[in-house]
């Protein structure tokens, strides 16, 4: 079984920082997809993990490497 790990401030931060470089929003990445812009952010922040805004930022320019391999195992260390 996997669980989702929240990101660190520092990886929010370097998200967002490469979010504003590339003139991408939250709210213009929810408007495109039809969800809410809390739904984006829960995904920034490591909250969710879901597939459909997961690809959409990768597409908008953010590097996958802050957005994918973030789960853990049951019983592996934090």
């Amino acid at each position: 079984m996997r669980v989702q790990r929240k990101r660190s401030r520092e990886e929010v931060r370097e998200i967002r920082k490469i979010m504003i470089g590339k003139d991408i929003s939250q709210s213009g990445i929810a408007k495109k997809l039809g969800v809410s812009v809390s739904a984006v952010n829960q995904v920034v922040t490591g909250k969710r993990s879901t597939p459909k805004i997961v690809k959409a930022l990768i597409e908008a320019g953010v590097p996958d490497v802050y957005l994918c391999q973030k789960e853990l195992s049951i019983g592996e260390a934090a």
